[in-house]
């Protein structure tokens, strides 16, 4: 059977550890796959280590003429590709024995999929585990998501069917290190495609200053505004010139502008400093420069779109922070949301999950806040069973039975699902009235 994956291992100064990648990769529980090793010239032995596992037949070592940096070194790599299939190991990075075999099942499962990645242990200055999720939905809702997520080197990683677009993506050089190239890259992937994730742990990154694609970080504040500026340019042509509406570029060009403006930190707390009117202007300004909208055009129903976008997506981040019990960002998150958006219900609820959290510590206070925005929700829509529990619960948090009881019933009519939880909370009201 001919190979229909290559793995590729840019490789520069690393004689003391690709020898870990390198067999990491031979060692897959999945073998028909090609290992392309592209070499940056180097007198520190990364050569004859790399042409040492030449003997297996899989294996290729490509030398460059002249250093490319990891950017032009990454991208050589694409340029050799020919097979259905790739994705990098990076040459201080690992894989786990089944990283191809279930990377590669996940593609061929769903063949809407650009790529396809894994939970992945970090070593090193961090020694956790980065849990990843899926990206999918519409190329606007992909591009959102990512922008507004943790997982800018998931698709440099990931196994990428080299086909349908992902083919022709490669990182562009912002200055002599590459700065933001992943990131700038994993922009454009996610327009490509849905990406999958296999929750297993399968790929191992070290984490450190001294990795090439750390080089920025040694950069003086001013050097570094300058790259910031050509990545964030970059990214707003990408994005000029993707297939999107007007209102998704615009929500788009705002992230990226909220990105670089925060210097890149995109956590809850983050949201609070945004400035919605300056954003809208400058990502309006942004579209113009590249044609997408009339210079001066008026912002009011293009901005309008744009908020209502960025509101559905913080509601559905701020439901991901309940979810995970971290009562502060699932509030920070919804508020932003109802800011721009006062009627977002989905927000609502988050904050009124939120407050029943918090009501643990400080309980009457978040109590009185709960049931108020729980109100809201039930107000707009009578039907929602959620609501009417999270009123349950603080009707009783707050003493009140009765109240609590109805609500309950409420919610347990509407309920879909499991509703083993409500049935013992309402057994156990009736039992305390009788």
């Amino acid at each position: 059977m001919s190979a229909d994956v290559t793995i590729c291992i840019p490789a520069y100064k690393s004689a003391g550890f690709v020898g870990k990648a390198i067999e990491s990769v031979l060692g897959q529980s999945y073998g028909d796959l090609k290992l392309l090793i592209s070499v940056e010239p180097t007198d520190d032995g990364t050569e004859d280590v790399c042409r040492a596992y030449e003997r297996d037949k899989r294996v290729t070592v490509r030398v460059n003429p002249e250093r490319l940096g990891w950017v032009g070194n990454s991208n050589a790599c694409l340029d050799w590709v020919d097979t259905p299939f790739m994705a990098f190991c990076f040459h201080d990075d690992w894989y786990a024995p089944d990283y191809v075999k279930e990377t590669r099942a996940a593609l061929l499962s769903d063949p809407g999929a650009a790529s396809a990645f894994c939970q992945m242990q970090m070593h090193g200055e961090r020694t956790d585990v980065m849990r990843l999720a899926d990206i999918e939905g519409t190329a606007f809702e992909r591009a959102l998501f990512f922008l507004c997520t943790h997982q800018a080197s998931v698709s440099l990683k990931a196994m990428t069917r080299m086909s349908g677009g992902p083919e022709q993506v490669r990182l562009r050089p912002i200055g002599p290190m590459g700065y933001q190239g992943n990131v700038i890259a994993s922009l454009e992937f996610s327009l490509c495609g849905t990406t999958r994730i296999v929750d297993k742990v399968l790929y191992h990154k070290i984490v450190s200053d001294d990795t090439q694609t750390a080089d920025w970080r040694r950069t003086g504040a001013e050097a570094l505004a300058v790259l910031d500026a050509q990545a964030r340019a970059a990214m707003l042509n990408i994005i000029a010139k993707a297939d999107l509406n007007n209102a998704e570029k615009l929500t788009l060009s705002r992230v990226i502008l909220a990105r670089a403006l925060l210097g890149g930190h995109d956590g809850p707390e983050a949201l609070e400093t945004l400035e919605e009117d300056a954003l809208n202007s400058a990502a309006l300004t942004a579209l113009a420069q590249e044609g997408v909208v009339a210079e001066g055009a008026p912002a009011q129903d293009e901005a309008g779109l744009a908020n209502a976008q960025l509101a559905d997506l913080s509601a559905r981040r701020a439901r991901q922070y309940v979810h995970a019990k971290d009562a502060h960002g699932a509030m920070l998150y919804a508020r932003h949301s109802l800011r721009m958006d006062p009627g977002n219900t989905d927000a609502q609820l988050a904050e009124a999950t939120a407050r029943l959290q918090q009501a643990r510590t400080t309980p009457d206070e978040h109590l009185r806040a709960a049931m108020k925005s729980a109100r809201v929700v039930t107000d707009a829509d009578p039907s929602n069973a959620r609501a009417w529990w999270v009123m349950a619960q603080v009707a009783r948090r707050q003493g009140r039975p009765e109240p609590a009881l109805r609500f309950a019933r409420r919610a347990r009519a509407g309920w879909s699902g499991q509703t083993d939880q409500i049935d013992r909370f309402i057994a156990a009201l009736e039992r305390s009235d009788a």
